[in-house]
């Protein structure tokens, strides 16, 4: 991991230099301007890894103890070029709060982040459909949840 923690500095060092091009491991790369590096752990996913001291130190720690969901859909769907993005997101962001509630207590259920991308990359596949936006969602859900709840979850879905 040494090696991924001296690359992560010389693009920090580029970075603050105000450079425009760098050279990690014999090959030349452009850094576009407000290029930036983020490594975000989720502290109650069970399967992370932990960074070792070294990539630590490249990084500032800081907390967010709840992301704003509708906000993070609401600009992912505007990016898919969807319509009604806010609603959308209120939709999305309810839905995923409900079942949360009513099915998080169970440990093979994910409704955090990594569940919202996957079903933003599904809404995203099925754009090319060319249903409504509520459509789109709707199926969407269903695509990406509906196999992965047991039978006796199904009905709240």
């Amino acid at each position: 991991m040494s090696v991924i923690a001296k690359q992560i500095q010389s693009i920090k060092t580029a970075i603050v230099s105000k450079k425009s091009e760098i050279t990690l491991m014999g090959k030349d790369i452009k850094l576009k301007p407000g290029v930036a590096i983020f490594a975000t752990m989720n502290p109650i996913y069970l399967k992370r890894a932990k960074l070792t001291e070294n990539i630590k130190s490249c990084f500032r720690t800081i907390t967010v103890s709840m992301p704003e969901y509708e906000t993070i859909l609401e600009v992912l769907l505007h990016g898919m070029k969807l319509y009604n993005t806010r609603e959308l997101a209120e939709k999305i962001g309810g839905t995923f709060a409900t079942l949360a509630i009513q099915l998080g207590k169970d440990q093979q259920y994910d409704f955090g982040l990594r569940a919202m991308k996957i079903l933003i990359n599904k809404i995203g596949k099925r754009k090319i459909d060319g249903d409504n936006d509520y459509e789109i969602v709707g199926k969407a859900f269903y695509d990406v949840f509906l196999n992965r709840l047991k039978e006796n979850d199904k009905i709240i879905f």
